[in-house]
């Protein structure tokens, strides 16, 4: 059956986030689910819609494909209501993690599990139950009768990507640090929160014997937004001016996120979505992609339009955006002379409802010479949070394609042929749709106006 992405843009083999954590129970050992082979004092974890590397390195975007490059993911425990974090270790009165008995892909240290094995294979854009990276964990020195509070959060490389990661004074989330990332080099993190009784001493006093009183499940998903950007038929010039770049823009910008992001949004007057944290000393909008078009890029006189990469193989006469020029996917294939870029980016603090749109797509001239603007818009706005065809916002675990690409290495969907590639036009049109996803949560189609 044909799936329904909403006009998805191919946002490229790297970006998918989920703005809420899931909480399944799994079955307990001796359960009928005999292949769990889970104890309860065990918590099992799995990141949603993810592949793992292990270099440190902003994935490439190369479609709206399910993907991502976590290799290590934090754990933190809280005791009843108290916001202090347990000592891990292996004295009394710590909690010990170790990696469950005959489990391999991954280790435990110091709360940190670090993930050894190859990347997985991207997924279809869309499927909201594809888990990867699933990691089994022992718990042991658990006080009984008590309900502990676990905080997991994921990413790429030896340490935390945005800074020194700080806890909220007593909250149960955290907020990004200083940092020096931006545009290409922002990188994905995912993370969730869960809660787990536990029993009565089911020993004695001497050799106490405590488990959760269910088996223990933390699914994590994305933090930040992503985005994709995908033209064909790009004007040469336009009114008599040259089209030397093209540039996508957003009407606001912010420096940090908060994770994970469904807790934030507990907070009275918060929303799970709007977990960014604005960037105050911004102005004007922040440019997302550009696209400088070579002095000796050739021309299709009888259309007026650019022919990028001609003298490129099969599947590679395309051109890609400046800000990822040197981190594309090997593999990615693209229709002819077109143009392609794909990043991540942070989610809004509020809704913004300033500017024309969120997106604008710029095609300008010579010295920033502005020739046209095209709104991007999408249908799959939230109007519980203000957002409209136009103005929409970027939010949370959203992918933003400005046009379609379901698969990095193909031009015809990949595993589903019924969604070729869909560029966006630039020669016609004023306006530009953009798709949101969600597996990815939500992949927004977009439209250009």
């Amino acid at each position: 059956m044909k799936k329904n992405y909403l006009m998805m843009a191919a946002f490229a083999t790297a970006l998918a986030f989920t703005a809420c954590s899931s909480e399944e129970e799994i079955p307990a050992a001796g359960s009928e689910n005999g292949t769990m082979g889970l104890t309860e004092d065990v918590i099992e974890i799995a990141i949603s819609n993810t592949g793992v590397g292990s270099t440190r390195a902003a994935r490439p975007v190369g479609s709206s494909a399910a993907d991502n490059n976590v290799n290590k993911v934090k754990l933190v425990f809280f005791a009843g209501n108290s916001t202090t974090p347990v000592t891990l270790g292996s004295e009394s009165g710590q909690l010990n993690l170790t990696v469950v008995g005959g489990e391999s892909g991954y280790s435990i240290s110091d709360g940190v599990i670090s993930y050894t094995s190859a990347d997985v294979a991207e997924g279809v854009p869309g499927t909201t139950d594809r888990e990867e990276k699933v990691a089994k964990i022992k718990v042991s020195g658990l006080t009984a009768g008590t309900t502990y509070t676990i905080v997991a959060y994921g990413y790429n490389g030896d340490s935390f990507p945005y800074g020194t990661e700080t806890q909220v004074v007593d909250k149960y989330y955290y907020q990004t640090g200083t940092h020096s990332l931006s545009g290409s080099s922002l990188e994905e993190v995912f993370a969730a929160k869960t809660t787990a009784k536990t029993t009565d001493n089911l020993g004695t006093a001497e050799t106490p014997v405590v488990k959760f009183t269910s088996s223990v499940r933390i699914e994590l998903t994305r933090q930040v937004a992503g985005m994709l950007a995908y033209f064909k038929n790009v004007p040469a010039t336009i009114d008599g001016d040259k089209v030397t770049k093209v540039t996508v823009e957003a009407n606001d910008k912010s420096k940090g996120f908060y994770f994970p992001a469904a807790v934030w949004g507990e907070e009275a007057g918060k929303h799970a979505e709007f977990n960014g944290i604005d960037d105050e000393t911004s102005s004007g909008n922040d440019v997302l992609l550009t696209f400088t078009i070579g002095e000796g890029t050739q021309i299709d006189e009888e259309n007026n339009t650019y022919k990028f990469g001609e003298s490129n193989g099969v599947g590679k006469k395309y051109q890609l955006a400046d800000e990822v020029s040197s981190n594309a996917p090997a593999d990615l294939v693209c229709e002819d002379y077109t143009l392609f870029g794909g990043r991540f980016i942070l989610p809004y603090s509020q809704h913004i409802a300033t500017g024309d749109a969120t997106l604008v797509v710029k095609l300008q001239g010579d010295g920033g010479k502005v020739l046209k603007t095209l709104k991007v818009t999408t249908s799959q706005f939230k109007s519980d949070l203000s957002g409209t065809k136009y103005l929409y916002d970027i939010l949370c675990n959203n992918f933003y394609s400005i046009g379609k690409k379901m698969a990095t290495e193909s031009t015809d969907g990949g595993t589903d042929p019924e969604e070729p590639d869909e560029p966006a036009d630039l020669s016609s049109t004023d306006e530009i749709t953009v798709l949101i996803n969600d597996a990815w949560e939500v992949i927004h189609d977009m439209g250009l106006e």
